[in-house]
Formats: C-alpha cells, sequence, structure tokens
C-alpha cells in the first residue's frame, strides 16, 4: 500500500491486516521478544507468562515479527 493507510476500529483487526500483509511481503521473517524481568519474587504476583500474552495498545506485542524491507512504525 503506497500513499495511503488503513484505520480499524479494533487492535484485533489491525493486527490480522499487519499479519495477512507481512506474509504476503516476501523474505524470512524475524521474531523480537522484549525483555522481562522481576526484581522480587511475591506471593500472589501475576506471572510474567501472563503478562506476556496482554495486548494493551500503548505497548508493543512480546513477540514482534518483523521482515528485512517491511515498514515498521512504533509510537513510543
Amino acid at each position: 500500500m503506497v500513499g495511503g493507510g488503513i484505520l480499524t476500529p479494533k487492535n484485533a483487526d489491525k493486527d490480522a491486516l499487519t499479519d495477512q500483509a507481512l506474509r504476503r511481503f516476501p523474505g524470512q521473517e524475524v521474531f523480537l521478544l522484549s525483555a522481562d524481568s522481576v526484581e522480587e519474587q511475591q506471593s500472589g504476583a501475576v506471572p510474567v507468562e501472563y503478562l506476556d500474552t496482554l495486548l494493551p495498545s500503548e505497548l508493543l506485542p512480546h513477540r514482534l515479527t518483523l521482515k528485512i524491507g517491511a515498514q515498521c512504525a512504533s509510537c513510543c
């Protein structure tokens, strides 16, 4: 898509379109994982594995899939 964009009402729709476009893009996928650390294990604390499954709109996903030459935008 050159000179345009897609506005989706839900992040799940955006993720599905992004995955579909990335699959069509030539090249090998590269997977990047976020860094996790827990300073102190507390009883009743939420496991890091669960936190990695959450997708808040203001954060990148825990597992980011990229291809060389594909566009990537990040707003931090």
